[in-house]
């Protein structure tokens, strides 16, 4: 989303002690826009596949609708 492009992306580029390791979004024209910052970063359009292949994450930022935040946190919190 807006805030997560223009606020969250900003600050975690500007922090040498944070690494953007996964990004999961549905769109594959925002992950491919995203991703050419942050090459590096595995990218999923599944959060089933993301969350089941985030044994390395430190935290989850949820930037979804905030309806989803109850069901995709707890599917965060139970892969961890």
């Amino acid at each position: 989303g807006n805030i997560v492009q223009s606020v969250h992306l900003p600050a975690w580029a500007s922090n040498n002690e944070a690494r953007l390791v996964s990004i999961c979004d549905a769109s594959e024209s925002t992950l491919e826009k995203i991703c050419g910052q942050f090459p590096t970063a595995r990218r999923y359009t599944d959060v089933d596949k993301f969350l089941g292949e985030a044994e390395d994450l430190d935290f989850v930022v949820l930037a979804t609708p905030g309806e989803s935040h109850i069901t995709i946190g707890e599917k965060a919190n139970s892969s961890n």
